[in-house]
């Protein structure tokens, strides 16, 4: 959080007049809130055709109590490392966000449609936790 995003891509050769994908994948249950509004404003300012693929941590009654289990488990290892996980949302705070940020089109992508999608007959026990949420937001 204590780098400008912008000026790290404008650095890195990024142009904000051309269509841009940006994967942020891991990434928001680390950030504050605001680190994490930012820079969905950031992205939701990029040329038309950008858009941003997150995965975000789902807090509520629609997380599993053995998923809620597996999480916690998990974040206490973690914030053991120094890498708290201090960032959960809603899933519709989430897209109320992204529309607010300015995004024109948004996917909101839960745990029974992602193991639709991309999980059905696998044979290895690999799913994904209602504990996570993936967001497709446009500009």
């Amino acid at each position: 959080e204590s780098q400008d995003a912008e000026r790290e891509l404008v650095q890195a050769g990024w142009r904000r007049d051309l269509p841009t994908f940006f994967s942020w994948l891991g990434v928001t249950m680390y950030l504050t809130d605001a680190a994490t509004v930012a820079t969905l404003e950031l992205v939701a300012a990029c040329a038309r055709g950008s858009a941003v693929a997150f995965q975000y941590s789902v807090k509520g009654s629609t997380v599993t109590p053995s998923d809620l289990d597996i999480r916690d488990r998990a974040s206490v290892g973690i914030a053991k490392q120094g890498e708290p996980w201090i960032n959960f949302y809603e899933p519709q705070v989430i897209v109320s966000r992204l529309f607010t940020a300015g995004f024109s089109e948004v996917d909101d992508l839960r745990s029974a449609e992602l193991e639709q999608r991309f999980f059905a007959g696998r044979t290895d026990g690999l799913w994904w936790p209602s504990t996570n949420g993936m967001a497709i937001a446009r500009v």
